[in-house]
């Protein structure tokens, strides 16, 4: 099983803390405020934790930038089931259990009600349609949160 390196960082330290490999990322149209590392490639996520910002999650955008997204955080892992109502971009969908690890990954388009998961999902990253395949990205992948320099549980991911 392959490790996937998933670093978290606020805001105000993503200067210091992304890599100069990472310097070139796509970070255009980005809204997040938090900085993930996937397999050494930068991401830039919104992080949805409570009800409000997991109903809302990425409807009425007309444009994702390409190393974007959103991690859903939820309290257990259970069966989730997402909508594209009001989403006018296609996604890709990665339903994660409690370790981190990518059980399933699904593409969405707009339009379609429900893309219930196959899986029991506690952390869910939504990103654009294609980026998993295009970045190598795929199930039974295990993502680690890094804080600084130390490795700490996906689940400290609040």
């Amino acid at each position: 099983m392959k490790n996937i390196l998933l670093r978290a960082t606020c805001a105000i330290a993503i200067p210091a803390l992304v890599s100069a490999a990472n310097a070139d990322d796509n970070f255009t149209d980005c809204r997040g405020s938090s900085t993930l590392e996937i397999s050494e490639k930068g991401i830039k996520v919104e992080v949805a934790n409570d009800q409000r910002s997991r109903n809302y999650g990425l409807m009425f955008r007309s444009s994702l930038g390409e190393n974007c997204g959103m991690v859903f955080v939820f309290p257990t892992s259970r069966f989730r089931t997402f909508t594209m109502r009001n989403t006018l971009i296609p996604l890709d969908i990665a339903f994660m259990d409690a370790n981190g690890e990518i059980l399933e990954i699904q593409t969405m388009q707009p339009g379609v009600d429900r893309y219930p998961s196959r899986v029991k999902a506690r952390y869910v990253l939504e990103m654009n349609a294609g980026w998993f395949s295009s970045n190598n990205i795929e199930k039974g992948q295990t993502l680690e949160l890094r804080s600084g320099d130390e490795l700490v549980p996906i689940n400290s991911l609040k």
